[in-house]
């Protein structure tokens, strides 16, 4: 992956007033320019998404409009497993005290 993170944009569902949240990029998806990111955004951000799909995504080289989907439960755990050996092997993630390979 590139990119590790993209600036999501989301319309409030009650205030009706734009909100940006950071999201990680945790995998891709299978067709290009699809990736997968956390839900990070929070409970609120989450409902926003849900209500108001398609405001904005952006990276630092591309801005586009969203569209989201959920992952089944088997999917979403494949990903974030594969996303956590991704880190593991990174060395920012190597526990202190501890050296990197």
């Amino acid at each position: 992956m590139e990119h590790r993170f993209l600036r999501l944009t989301h319309l409030g569902r009650f205030s009706g007033r734009y909100h940006q949240s950071m999201v990680a990029i945790v995998g891709t998806g299978s067709t290009p320019g699809e990736v997968i990111v956390s839900a990070g955004t929070g409970p609120t951000g989450y409902r926003n998404v849900q209500a108001h799909p398609g405001i904005e995504v952006a990276r630092p080289d591309h801005r586009f409009r969203s569209a989201h989907r959920m992952l089944d439960g088997y999917k979403a755990v494949d990903v974030l497993t594969a996303y956590e050996h991704t880190l593991l092997g990174h060395p920012a993630a190597t526990p202190p005290g501890e050296l990197a390979p």
